[in-house]
């Protein structure tokens, strides 16, 4: 009797996990590490930005993973900047830089040789870093944004209010208002077009600016050839009235699809930027947690550590060296992959990289259910924790799970 009630309560325990929990057994579980450097806001710039993005390349270039490949550093591409400052304003209408003129060819070229040694991994960020026609409108009302568009060379979008960041919403008052669908619709076709026009080839990988965007918008991105959107676990569609970003209004796991098989998410969520003393050492820890629950670790660092200050410059590309050389020696069979080779493995189920085995993706979701703090306390309050250590350590045995280093 005593057998049969503890076996029953330990039954209602799995299926309380597997209901309250579902999440985590339908997110992809990988065979091996996968390490990915994302690295926004790159765009029009200074020469001198071209001569950081080829010492990020050479750096990069000279890691190389279980396969040989070099490590990977996708650039999150900003195709056009206000032309300040020759008259751009709300009244004399909205003057363009691109990424493809002659003023910033030193930094497109530093791209595509980047691209060329198979290192950079172009995606597309956006046209601009905001919405124009708010960026006029807030002007009027707001010294520092006209004060930036009367900026003398080419501005940075990182000074502008993080709230006229956001693409995809008119932030000009708060809260924010959403957009019209056919400027939507416009305004991507636009993108689109031009990051083919500079590099030659369409985009297939998005990063939303301020990972702020909506259902419309990412419509709009399928239609012109958009496949995969890098999120950071979630989506956001409106700036409050102090500008913050409000609650999500969607919850992604990796491998998630958007409505009506729509494009493939992808979490990127470990946070490295040395510039705000986000440093190897604490970035190190989440990739191999990452590693331990067979997921990707898509790595966060933004155009800012890398630029204008060359003090500043030379510390987080050191870091980014220390980075590669921990995860290197705690991740042996590590794999360096770009988010999109990443998301057709996924698609096809690639059993190289993808775990397909029962036993194999029973191990990694006893790993992800011990995260969740209610299910421990429900383990050792009902000693479920002794058959699911059993089945754990016999479903890693079996399949001969893929090793975290000592550091882990």
């Amino acid at each position: 009797m005593i057998v049969a009630l503890v076996s029953a309560v330990w039954f209602a325990v799995a299926i309380y996990a597997w209901v309250r929990y579902r999440d985590v057994f339908r997110e992809v579980v990988l065979r091996r590490p996968v390490l990915a450097f994302e690295s926004d806001d790159w765009g029009p710039g200074p020469a001198e930005d071209g001569v950081r993005l080829g010492e990020l390349a050479a750096c990069a270039c000279s890691y190389r993973d279980s396969r040989n490949q070099p490590a990977t550093v996708t650039l999150g591409v900003v195709l056009a900047i206000a032309d300040t400052p020759v008259g751009t304003s709300e009244d004399e209408g909205y003057h363009r830089l691109t990424l493809g003129s002659e003023r910033c060819s030193p930094v497109r070229q530093a791209m595509l040789d980047g691209v060329a040694q198979g290192v950079f991994f172009l995606q597309l960020h956006g046209a601009e870093h905001y919405w124009p026609p708010a960026l006029l409108a807030a002007a009027r009302r707001d010294e520092s944004v006209a004060g930036w568009l009367s900026t003398r060379g080419i501005p940075r979008t990182e000074s502008l209010p993080s709230h006229l960041q956001s693409r995809w919403i008119d932030a000009s008052t708060l809260p924010s208002k959403p957009l019209e669908d056919p400027a939507i619709s416009l305004a991507v076709e636009d993108e689109v077009r031009l990051f083919e026009k500079v590099f030659g080839k369409a985009p297939e990988v998005v990063v939303p600016p301020t990972f702020v965007w909506n259902e419309r918008v990412e419509r709009a991105w399928v239609r012109h050839g958009i496949r995969v959107v890098i999120t950071p676990g979630c989506r956001r569609e409106v700036r409050d009235p102090a500008g913050a970003l409000e609650a999500p209004t969607k919850r992604i796991r990796n491998g998630d699809r958007g409505a009506n098989s729509g494009p493939l998410y992808l979490v990127r969520d470990v946070y490295f930027e040395p510039a705000l003393g986000h440093a190897a050492d604490a970035a190190i820890y989440r990739v191999l947690h990452k590693a331990r629950l067979g997921l990707p670790a898509l790595v966060e660092m933004h155009r800012f550590n890398f630029v204008d200050d060359i003090s500043k410059a030379r510390s987080s590309l050191a870091e980014f060296q220390r980075l590669l050389e921990l995860a290197l020696g705690a991740l042996p069979d590590l794999r360096f992959l770009p988010p999109g080779e990443l998301a057709d493995a996924i698609v096809r189920r690639d059993p190289d990289l993808v775990e397909m085995r029962l036993l194999g993706r029973v191990a990694v979701w006893l790993r992800r259910l011990w995260e969740e703090r209610r299910i421990r306390w429900l383990a050792f309050a009902t000693g479920a924790v002794v058959p699911a250590a059993v089945l754990w350590f016999t479903a890693g045995l079996l399949t001969k799970k893929v090793r975290v280093g000592a550091t882990a």
